[in-house]
């Protein structure tokens, strides 16, 4: 689409937008999770985790008394569970709400070294992350800018990257 801009003598011109390598309107995507998405599949997969997580490490492991031994196994099972379901397939709270997290600059999936990199931000930020999803068009959180991914539909992906 072409831009118009006023020039020094009163009339207009047309200027071409130039298009840069990481321009979504490139990518041809046709549709980004919305916040309400992007919360609540998190939701998802954190209350799926903290319960498979809270089980096992109650039932399962030798009785320990200390409740450290506990939140350390929940919290490195939602580490492993977003980082590893992230890179290879899709969480279930991706897979629900219909969304995937793909290279912003291939669409491809994002290797396993970045998809940690992503979880520790997303942990560590929390909501102020999600909370930038509201300020720009492409609806990326501050995890994903950091490591070069986005959301998007699932119809946007190929069939051999899906």
């Amino acid at each position: 689409m072409n831009k118009i801009e006023p020039t020094f003598n009163g009339s207009v011109s047309q200027i071409e937008p130039q298009k840069t390598e990481m321009d979504s309107d490139n990518l041809k995507i046709s549709k980004f999770p919305s916040l309400f998405q992007r919360d609540f599949g998190t939701l998802v997969d954190y209350i799926f985790v903290f319960f498979c997580a809270y089980h096992l490490a109650v039932n399962l492991l030798p009785q320990s008394n200390e409740i450290s031994v506990q939140f350390g196994i929940v919290l490195l099972a939602l580490f492993l569970y977003d980082s590893i379901l992230t890179a290879y397939f899709c969480t279930l709270g991706q897979l629900l709400f219909r969304f995937r997290i793909r290279e912003y600059a291939t669409l491809q999936r994002i290797p396993i070294h970045l998809s940690l990199v992503r979880s520790v931000l997303k942990l560590l930020l929390g909501g102020y992350s999600m909370i930038a999803i509201i300020f720009n068009r492409e609806r990326r959180a501050v995890h994903d800018y950091a490591t070069g991914s986005i959301a998007i539909s699932p119809s946007d992906i190929s069939d051999e990257t899906n």
